[in-house]
């Protein structure tokens, strides 16, 4: 973006534009061609999401939730994780999904964790996606199933994430929901570890070493 760009968003997101505001925002927030500034990016996420955006709604629970430009408060968080989860955004579903799993802002709630995460998996959030598979996996919120676990973490792997890579390949390596295949848990646990997963670069070694001695 250049500076004109910015000064005819600046007007435009003064004007009372929603989009331009939430945009703005994210120049403050990431310092595209203005200094970061986190207040000034809470004041134009407000804004927005104050007149129902809800990729804004969402930004304001993290910033809510993490203390970035305010002070941390969960129920705030929550409260705007939950409007913009309402208007079907999947980062807000997954947030106010991760809420509910660990009971941060309200009473801790698997089931509810569960639903949230499959309504974001369904529009290809892939860190939902591996989280309702690490559900499915561990039986947290619903009965344990392994199959289920893997088509999950499947998808999720399929889009880069490294932490679905990591569990897959765990899955291809203890035979769960899989046949057991040590070629393709390194393959995948190969994957996670180029991403900088150094839990997934110590499974790398092992399973190499398992390898070897057969």
């Amino acid at each position: 973006m250049t500076i004109d760009d910015f000064i005819v968003l600046a007007e435009s997101a003064q004007s009372g534009d929603a989009s331009s505001q939430f945009k703005l925002a994210k120049c403050f927030t990431v310092g595209d061609v203005v200094n970061k500034d986190y207040i000034q990016a809470v004041i134009w996420y407000a804004k927005a999401a104050e007149q129902g955006n809800s990729d804004a709604q969402n930004s304001l629970g993290v910033c809510y939730k993490i203390g970035r430009g305010v002070e941390i408060d969960y129920d705030k968080a929550v409260y705007w994780f939950t409007q913009a989860a309402e208007l079907e955004n999947h980062k807000a579903q997954y947030n106010l999904g991760l809420c509910y799993f660990y009971g941060t802002g309200v009473e801790q709630d698997y089931e509810k964790a569960m639903c949230l995460y499959s309504k974001a998996a369904e529009q290809g959030n892939r860190d939902s996606q591996n989280n309702l598979g690490t559900c499915f996996y561990n039986g947290q919120g619903v009965s344990q199933d392994y199959d289920k676990a893997v088509f999950w973490f499947t998808k999720s792997a399929r889009l880069g994430n490294p932490y679905a890579q990591l569990n897959l390949g765990n899955c291809f390596l203890k035979g769960q929901g899989v046949d057991q295949d040590y070629e393709k848990a390194l393959l995948w646990c190969t994957k996670a570890a180029g991403q900088g997963l150094n839990e997934a670069k110590e499974k790398v070694n092992s399973i190499i070493e398992t390898i070897k001695n057969f």
